[in-house]
């Protein structure tokens, strides 16, 4: 018999996440008054760590830390896409340490859930799609994602991640857990911008010590 693949988890099989995703507002209010610039930095064909080296070097220069520019962009691929962009939280589990005050109590709760590798707040500005790629090495490190979102349009939300043609709806404080290895893409229709927070975890080693 022929295996089923499975795109998307059930947020009960991660309790952990669960208490987390319930402090959704929290996560919100810390993003809305998040002021942070948005760097002349990409992640286009970048590994994290080449990212990190990027952000380092500019952050020695005198600069702030902030959003990083995705990838994507229709207009020029080589150029970085201002219409989706990236600040990031936690990486290799660990705190990115150019963050002072920002983000706090978002970031201890991430801390102390373990098994969380990789988390950043993601905003995708209005009609636009990233179109269909993959993460092949989340299936190689035995990781899952997750997207909560903390910030979706009231009237005329059509936000949508799409796996393998299979769609779910962004909607504030619902989290959405799935293998991102395989192909999928997302989109915003909407006339206003939507936030996640995004986490790569280890599906089999997830274990907290408190969620306050």
């Amino acid at each position: 018999m022929k295996k089923t693949e499975k795109y998307f988890y059930d947020l009960d099989f991660f309790p952990h996440l669960k208490l987390l995703s319930e402090k959704w507002k929290i996560i919100r209010n810390e993003f809305l008054n998040l002021n942070a610039p948005v760097l002349n930095i990409n992640r286009i064909n970048k590994s994290n760590e080449e990212v990190f080296e990027e952000v380092s070097n500019s952050i020695s220069e005198g600069n702030q830390y902030g959003w990083i520019q995705g990838w994507g962009n229709n207009d020029n691929y080589n150029q970085g896409n201002l219409m989706w962009i990236q600040y990031g939280l936690i990486l290799d589990g660990i705190k990115v340490p150019f963050i002072e005050n920002e983000m706090q109590q978002t970031i201890n709760m991430l801390l102390n859930i373990k098994g969380i590798k990789v988390a950043a707040l993601l905003k995708l500005e209005p009609f636009t799609i990233l179109h269909t790629h993959t993460h092949p090495d989340i299936r190689e490190r035995n990781l899952l994602q997750m997207h909560l979102p903390i910030c979706t349009p009231e009237k005329g939300n059509f936000n949508y991640l799409n796996i393998m043609g299979e769609f779910r709806q962004y909607q504030q404080g619902i989290p959405i857990i799935f293998d991102g290895s395989y192909r999928h893409f997302a989109l915003n229709e909407s006339n206003h911008s939507r936030t996640t927070l995004y986490l790569e975890f280890d599906k089999e080693n997830l274990i907290a010590s408190d969620i306050n």
